[in-house]
């Protein structure tokens, strides 16, 4: 964090417009007290000499669980005072800007941050996209549970992606990824190259040859583990017979062997970390990503490996690890979704950029009731002729229902 005198605190202590926030979310407070805490908006080059309009703070305090939101005057250079009692937080700005005669919307996004007398914070906002394509609806990681048991069901775990434009897109090469780092266990990377690369450990496209595959606007394609009926095994789960692509995965180990439905295409494999079969992370501990390769498979496994290093701190002594990983471009990402645990996050495994934050199933990773439940995107509003437009904000705290119904089981 830089700390940096921005401007003296009683030019702004009369600045702050302050509006109360839903009267029906108990936890959301607006308040004056705490630390006057200086603090700066860094705006990108084509945005500086915008006016930036409807300004607001909301402060996330993660040990009491407690979100504060108010609007905000922004002052030359961008300064503004925020009112923050001691504590750490999460922090976001949001803002709105005309660029070009159109309407920006900007975030910003602080994580993990410290607030005292002596604190000063500085946002580096970045516009939202205008252009909208395949967002990640649903995702369905935590599988279902046999009647009456505890005892979990493998095999019928999917993602949900969605056409979020206006127009028909193809889902031709059209690559789910998942990250290589886990939300849960924070390392100190070196190089740390998340401001432009993602860290990848599974790699999985849609086939085609580019036109095979159209999504018409607001329509969706499901993408299951085995495309079987599991109702005929679980009845808790899930008829994916019909579904609209598997992956499916030759397996090293004959005891333990994939199921492929010849009816269903089954995904492109990229690259899998695994021998065996690739499964979502059950606690949900992942980043997961969808993406359009800017590279051949095989000019991508020889050019996209890289070396990197962390500290391991067993107590007694430190050891330096160094690992490889795949790594994609950041460009190439459409879009991007952390999954973490709320008593176990510790990072968000991307750049805050392509996700600002995190969603969960369950209100911890052992929560009882959050197995056969899925993280859903929200409805942002709904078009005239009843194509739903999903909330993209690339913050999946915001753009996400956590703990939620599987859409298939509706």
């Amino acid at each position: 964090m830089k700390q940096r005198q921005l401007l003296p605190l009683f030019l702004f202590t009369l600045l702050l417009a302050m509006v109360g926030c839903s009267d029906n979310d108990s936890n959301t407070e607006v308040t004056q007290s705490g630390h006057l805490v200086n603090t700066k908006v860094n705006l990108p080059e084509e945005f500086k000499q915008a006016k930036l309009y409807d300004t607001k703070i909301s402060a996330f305090e993660i040990n009491s669980r407690r979100t504060t939101s108010y609007d905000v005057e922004l002052q030359e250079n961008n300064l503004f005072i925020a009112h923050l009692k001691s504590g750490l937080y999460n922090l976001s700005f949001e803002a709105k800007a005309k660029l070009d005669g159109k309407e920006r919307i900007l975030k910003g996004y602080l994580e993990n941050t410290t607030i005292n007398k002596d604190t000063s914070i500085e946002f580096n906002v970045l516009p939202l996209p205008t252009e909208r394509d395949f967002v990640i609806e649903e995702i369905f990681y935590t599988g279902s549970l046999y009647p009456n048991s505890k005892r979990g069901y493998l095999g019928d775990q999917y993602f949900k992606i969605t056409n979020n434009s206006d127009e028909t897109l193809y889902a031709d090469g059209l690559t789910i990824a998942e990250s290589s780092f886990a939300t849960n266990m924070y390392q100190d990377i070196t190089p740390n190259r998340m401001t432009e690369e993602f860290a990848v450990q599974a790699l999985y496209a849609v086939p085609g040859s580019g036109k095979d595959h159209p999504v018409l606007p607001g329509e969706s394609i499901i993408i299951c583990d085995k495309a079987i009926n599991h109702k005929e095994v679980n009845p808790n789960s899930f008829d994916f017979s019909n579904a609209d692509f598997e992956w499916f995965d030759e397996s090293s180990n004959p005891k333990i062997q994939d199921t492929d439905n010849p009816e269903v295409p089954n995904l492109d494999k990229i690259y899998s970390y695994t021998l065996t079969i690739w499964i979502l992370n059950m606690q949900g501990n992942r980043a997961y990503a969808i993406l359009r390769m800017g590279k051949d498979k095989e000019t991508f496994l020889a050019e996209n490996q890289k070396e990197y290093s962390f500290i391991y701190d067993t107590g007694d002594s430190q050891i330096n690890i160094k690992r490889k990983a795949y790594f994609v471009p950041n460009e190439w990402i459409i879009d991007a979704v952390n999954v973490s645990t709320q008593d176990e996050h510790e990072w968000i495994v991307t750049d805050s950029s392509l996700d600002a934050s995190y969603t969960y199933c369950g209100n911890d990773s052992n929560d009882p009731n959050r197995s056969g439940k899925s993280v859903r995107r929200k409805v942002a509003y709904q078009e005239a002729d009843g194509r739903r437009v999903l909330q993209d904000t690339n913050n999946s705290k915001e753009d996400f229902i956590p703990t939620a119904t599987p859409s298939v089981a509706e």
